[in-house]
């Protein structure tokens, strides 16, 4: 169900949720990752191209921090505070392989990065501060994808093999830290 509301959680101490604001329009299957001071929303089931951004310390509604390069679902979002990447995801009638960045610093639309090793949706990805790495999801020309991709923040270009999932995974999220990450 599409909903255009922002729930907070603060991860110092037990408890529900709360209201934080709501986003420009409802919606489901986007990707979001926060970035220094500052959360991005990009994409959703109505195959929209909108980018939404919230100041991650203070509750209020998103705001339009510009479009991606075409409508998607289903991607994956990571980076770094100041450039985050949008990966994969469907748009209307199949799977893509696009990789695309904005400057968190400043409003603007995405910028074509370079392109994944194949069209895949409901991937998952983590970054540190140097690359992101995808793994899993749904894909139009491997039927058991578990492949995983890396793509080096600071340069543009097509990603590279990263190695294998322990099994096939769709629809997962994933994390990290200075060690390492899991999905």
């Amino acid at each position: 169900m599409a909903v255009n509301t922002i729930d907070r959680l603060v991860i110092a101490s037990n408890g529900n949720t709360t209201d934080f604001g709501d986003l420009t329009l409802s919606i489901f299957e986007h990707a979001g990752a926060g970035a220094g001071t500052k959360t991005f929303f990009a994409g959703g089931n109505s195959l929209t191209n909108v980018i939404q951004t919230v100041v991650t310390a203070s509750n209020g509604n998103a705001t339009d921090f510009g479009d991606l390069t075409a409508t998607r679902r289903r991607a994956a979002m990571a980076g770094k505070s100041t450039r985050l990447l949008i990966l994969g995801g469907r748009s209307s009638s199949a799977q893509t392989n696009i990789i695309e960045y904005i400057e968190t610093a400043s409003t603007s639309n995405s910028i074509d990065f370079g392109d994944l090793h194949a069209t895949v949706s409901q991937l998952s990805a983590t970054s540190s501060s140097v690359k992101v790495v995808t793994g899993g999801g749904i894909s139009n020309s491997v039927s058991n994808y578990k492949q995983m991709n890396q793509s080096i923040i600071a340069s543009l270009g097509n990603s590279t093999d990263f190695g294998d999932l322990t099994s096939v995974k769709q629809g997962t999220s994933a994390a990290s830290n200075q060690h390492g990450g899991i999905s």
